[in-house]
């Protein structure tokens, strides 16, 4: 059952990104946390506070029912989904979120397009924070919601330019309680006897090459317009608007 250094991607109305190993790993600048699971495996990974909430609220508001696809060309701002503040990496309660670059010609599709990027960077900001203190991961597991939904699925495998595997289970932390809580009452000795069967993956889905290395380009971009407004946050608060 364990794979060291493997990660799992959870994105519901939130989002998490772990990573397990056989140590402990704490970085020095706290962007992460780190706890014991059991039989000498530690986890250490980070969280978001805006995954498929972002995606609601901005379906609710626009009462988006047309039927569109993911275009990476299509005409669209850049989204910072910070609706509700950051938890990892950078910890800032004040962040708020920003659309970059809006235009009088972009449509309902280009806002909720630009909603899943926006999502889909937050996740990679802590994948990027996890491969920097613990190394590359052995494989990487989706699960939750909005992290296995088409559109959701497809723009992280780009986003992260990684094959991704999809979990069949709707509710993986519940699976993994379920197997935590089958060895602390003894009818397993290890999570090696777990079957495979309970551990059995959807399809992998490959990331589009050309996809990947336009997201990594925009990807970059985010990052500049959050830290050229990272001290901003704070001002905008004493006015009490957000």
């Amino acid at each position: 059952m364990f794979h060291q250094r493997e990660m799992v991607i959870t994105v519901g109305s939130s989002g998490a990104v772990r990573m397990c190993d056989h140590q402990p790993v704490f970085d020095p600048n706290q962007r992460s946390w780190c706890y014991y699971l059991a039989d000498d495996i530690w986890v250490g990974g980070g969280a978001i506070n805006n995954g498929g909430i972002v995606y609601s609220w901005m379906n609710d508001l626009l009462n988006d029912d047309t039927q569109w696809e993911i275009d990476p060309q299509r005409p669209r701002p850049l989204f910072l989904p910070f609706l509700t503040g950051e938890r990892s990496p950078n910890w800032n309660a004040q962040a708020r979120g920003i659309f970059f670059g809006l235009s009088y010609f972009h449509t309902k599709e280009a806002l909720m397009q630009s909603a899943y990027e926006g999502i889909a960077f937050r996740i990679r900001s802590i994948y990027e924070l996890l491969k920097d203190i613990i190394g590359d991961p052995s494989q990487v597991v989706v699960n939750g919601g909005f992290g296995i939904s088409p559109k959701g699925s497809r723009i992280l495998s780009h986003v992260l330019g990684i094959p991704i595997q999809l979990s069949e289970f709707p509710s993986a932390p519940c699976r993994g309680a379920f197997f935590l809580a089958i060895k602390a009452l003894g009818q397993i000795k290890s999570f090696d006897e777990i079957s495979q069967n309970h551990l059995k993956q959807l399809n992998i889905l490959q990331p589009n090459s050309d996809y990947s290395a336009f997201y990594d380009q925009l990807y970059r971009f985010y990052e500049k317009v959050y830290q050229a407004n990272r001290g901003l946050f704070q001002e905008f608060s004493e006015f009490h608007l957000a």
